[in-house]
């Protein structure tokens, strides 16, 4: 079917609303927008769906939202074909109360019993809810940290991960099927709800999330040394602020200043540019509140709270964030020491991370003889590798990746910002009351294990035809591995999709203990490590520079060297064919 004959059947569709119709007909002889939202739908994947909200086929709307929910609503009566039960959580995004009530109403409509939360609450707080109660699976609809005109859907399975690539194949194969306009619920919310299909979670699921959560401190004594640490969090206009300023105070923090401005969940984010914690702008709110309080740390959630992160005093008292690969290794070494302290090290205990993830939370496990288990990058692999270690007799004691997520305890199986702001303010806080910041006890790993430094360049490939530069350059990376790298030696190569590793130094094979994805890892002579893959989510290709150096600052300079020529670097092996090197 034509992309023109697509949009004039969602036109006249008798169960478009006025105000959808409208804006349909506002494209009316734009190619390039109906191109754009009918000549492709979204792509149900692991993650779910993610896009912009609006009319459409690659739009997040109540039609796509239906058909979606009918496809995963068919997989989860073919796993639990009697007595299926799903857990719904919903964000701050303005959509996103409406597109969890059309979810609600189309499940119950299959015979699924729903389990909703009243008000917008954390997305771990759906994992853990999943895992308390055991429901077959869970959805929150949330975009996360993505612009404010985003939307998305998040699937989880029973044990409280997202979906599985099987699962997710699965729901995609219904969903091709089913026609977005055609799929409308079989009974009303009002109605499912007065049926008891759609029941909904209070206050007790708060305080047994809270409880969990609490129940992830590791040194109590910690935290009672410095009650008087003075902490700023803010959610980032999301729902963290319902959670995690109440988890502070039960642990006994009695200075938690929340900024003002942001406190409140508004899905237009009114003070900031971009939701993302991983930005420092993001924080300037904060950091003058922190000023104004004489604030020791600064914590901050994005708008779903699975991600945290935190800007710290770092040299001569200036407000620095630490990046995600900082506070890997932070925690990592301060769960293993406190946990020695304690004496609770688990025997066989391990840290899992995923392969783009930095090298000072290895270099700091190593140390203490601590099994490091890498993934691929996503939570649901990490939950994968976890229940794995636990069918070993192996404890996990963080699950991270670079990109501020980070996990924790049994009582979730997905990034957790609540549980893990928590052990950050329990780490400054033991450190406070030793007179460090948390900036100086990196500075000490540093000196004891390496200067690590990393970053991330991304390369914006739009369109069909960045789809097509996109499979080019992987296929010739592929292929042709390079022999240097901004004039250094790549001495191995890594191919993740065949999971095999090349030693160029002597065209030695290896096979790796991973495989099935696209991602390729360049190891330099320098001990750099250059790993470029797609983004799964977005038409770029990513690049992750990870060096080791005597000094923080020959580390840093290393890193932007690498950084500024990673684009140029990527275009010679896209577009000659036959270059293998400089």
């Amino acid at each position: 079917m034509s992309t023109h004959t697509i949009y004039e059947s969602w036109c006249n569709a008798s169960v478009m609303r006025e105000a959808e119709r409208a804006e349909l007909l506002a494209l009316k002889g734009d190619s390039i927008a109906l191109e754009e939202r009918f000549g492709r739908g979204l792509e149900f994947g692991t993650a779910g769906l993610r896009g912009v909200v609006g009319m459409g086929l690659s739009r997040m709307n109540i039609f796509t939202v239906r058909q979606a929910t009918t496809a995963f609503g068919r997989v989860i009566l073919e796993d639990n074909p009697q007595a299926a039960e799903l857990c719904l959580c919903f964000d701050c995004r303005l959509s996103s109360q409406e597109l969890a009530r059309e979810t609600a109403a189309v499940l119950a409509g299959q015979g699924i019993t729903v389990r909703m939360f009243l008000e917008p609450r954390p997305t771990p707080q759906l994992s853990f809810a999943i895992r308390h109660m055991g429901t077959a699976a869970g959805i929150n609809i949330t975009a996360s940290h993505n612009p404010k005109d985003y939307n998305g859907y998040k699937a989880y399975w029973r044990t409280g991960a997202q979906l599985d690539s099987d699962l997710a194949d699965r729901v995609a194969a219904h969903m091709s099927a089913i026609d977005p306009l055609d799929c409308a619920p079989k009974t009303t919310f009002a109605q499912a709800c007065k049926d008891g299909l759609i029941t909904f979670l209070g206050k007790d699921m708060d305080t047994a999330f809270k409880a969990a959560c609490l129940g992830c401190v590791i040194d109590k004594s910690a935290i009672q040394s410095s009650m008087d640490m003075k902490i700023v969090y803010t959610p980032f206009h999301g729902v963290g602020g319902s959670i995690l300023p109440d988890v502070l105070h039960d642990a006994g923090f009695r200075d938690v200043f929340c900024v003002p401005e942001q406190i409140e969940p508004d899905g237009t984010f009114p003070t900031l540019e971009s939701p993302n914690p991983e930005e420092p702008e993001g924080f300037a709110l904060a950091i003058a509140h922190a000023r104004e309080q004489g604030a020791d740390i600064i914590i901050g959630t994005d708008p779903d709270a699975d991600r945290v992160a935190a800007v710290v005093r770092g040299e001569h008292g200036v407000w620095t964030p630490l990046t995600g690969n900082q506070m890997g290794g932070l925690l990592t070494h301060y769960i293993i020491e406190a946990r020695k302290r304690m004496g609770t090290l688990p025997e066989k205990a391990a840290l899992v991370q995923t392969i783009v993830s930095g090298g000072l939370s290895k270099a700091v496990a190593a140390a203490s003889d601590i099994e490091v288990c890498e993934t691929f990058t996503g939570f649901r692999f990490m939950a994968e590798a976890v229940e794995a270690l636990a069918s070993q007799g192996k404890t996990y004691l963080l699950a991270w990746e670079e990109a501020i997520g980070y996990m924790t305890g049994e009582h979730v199986r997905d990034k957790d910002g609540i549980a893990i702001g928590l052990l950050i303010a329990e780490m400054a806080a033991y450190y406070h009351a030793r007179g460090k910041t948390l900036w100086a006890v990196l500075a000490e790993l540093w000196r004891a294990h390496g200067a690590f430094a990393e970053r991330t360049v991304s390369v914006p490939l739009p369109g069909a035809e960045g789809a097509a530069e996109m499979r080019k350059v992987m296929g010739c990376m592929r292929a042709l591995p390079p022999k240097t790298i901004s004039g250094t030696a790549v001495v191995r190569a890594l191919d993740y999709r065949k999971g095999e590793a090349l030693s160029l130094r002597t065209q030695e094979r290896a096979t790796l203990s991973m495989k099935g994805m696209n991602v390729l890892t360049y190891a330099l002579a320098d001990d750099s490590v250059f790993i470029v893959r797609p983004s799964g989510t977005e038409p770029k290709i990513k690049v992750y520079i990870h060096v080791k150096a005597e000094s923080p600052a020959s580390a840093a300079a290393l890193a932007d060297r690498y950084a500024a020529e990673a684009a140029e670097t990527l275009r010679l092996w896209g577009h000659q064919e036959e270059y293998i090197g400089e």
